[in-house]
């Protein structure tokens, strides 16, 4: 057992998230929208991060070394359907007319309203639905490729991911941003219409929805961070992640999931994630430096 117990850099995001989350709760108070009990837990939760991951050893086991290293990314999974908790904490209302404004700007119209209407197939939704179901499966497999393949790689990229995830929550408890549909009262059902994969992406959608958390689009963003990682550590399978990203940025859009400009927005944001873990990775990431 390599008994190196440290602080990791993934370890001081995920506290960081949980402590300013807490903490907006209380500055930000008002009855109905904000909760002391949720500010305590989120709070005590940051605490209990800090002081536990302090505490844990860096285990050489690979299925313990793996959790120790992860866990802060494993946790997004939960901390996400949890932000439907937390919108309105500082702005209390959506902001979406700001956004329907910049589109039509933009672009003289509402691209997730406009294009499936123009060119309308129930075989191409089926694609995008495929397209948006893969984020499903881009972490994991990039995950398997580096953790079995280049295990620092696989440090780096996980310290870049959850940079990237709770950078996102961030913004959507500060930024509440509905989408094409929600302020417009359009359900589910009728937001698009295809054959299997659709339904089963609906499914999905009923389960896990989140109502505010569109810009920047956190699918568009983390699968274009994962094609940007596979470009440097595993070239020769680097052009299946720009297919899923590409693919995943018409696919939002198309199923009135988000703004145009919020897909704009996650692709840089997935640069600026990128660029921003991998400046800072040879210094702090090395679980074993």
């Amino acid at each position: 057992m390599n008994q190196n117990k440290r602080l990791l850099p993934t370890d001081i995001v995920l506290a960081a998230y949980l402590l300013t989350v807490g903490a907006l709760q209380v500055v930000f108070y008002r009855h109905g929208y904000t909760s002391v009990p949720r500010a305590a837990a989120y709070l005590a939760a940051g605490a209990l991060v800090l002081v536990l991951a302090r505490l844990l050893p860096l285990w050489q086991h690979p299925l313990l070394l793996f959790l120790r290293t992860s866990y802060p990314l494993i946790a997004t999974a939960g901390l996400f359907v949890q932000l439907n908790q937390l919108f309105f904490t500082v702005v209390p209302h959506y902001v979406d007319p700001f956004f329907v404004r910049l589109e039509e700007a933009l672009f003289g119209l509402q691209p997730a309203h406009a294009l499936p209407a123009m060119f309308p197939s129930r075989w191409f939704t089926e694609l995008m639905a495929g397209f948006y179901i893969s984020y499903y499966v881009v972490i994991p497999a990039l995950a398997f490729l580096l953790f079995f393949g280049r295990r620092q790689a696989f440090y780096r990229a996980v310290w870049g991911f959850t940079l990237g995830f709770y950078t996102c929550y961030f913004i959507y408890v500060v930024l509440p941003v509905a989408g094409p549909t929600i302020p417009l009262g359009i359900p589910l059902a009728d937001q698009f219409s295809g054959y299997a994969l659709a339904e089963a992406l609906k499914g999905i959608l009923l389960r896990g929805e989140v109502h505010a958390a569109c810009f920047p689009s956190s699918h568009v963003a983390i699968t274009f961070l994962a094609a940007l990682y596979a470009a440097r550590y595993v070239p020769r399978r680097a052009w299946f992640f720009f297919v899923i990203s590409l693919g995943m940025g018409l696919a939002t859009v198309w199923l009135k999931q988000h703004y145009a400009v919020d897909v704009i927005g996650g692709y840089a944001a997935g640069m600026l994630f990128f660029v921003t873990a991998e400046r800072l990775a040879d210094r702090f990431v090395n679980p074993f430096a």
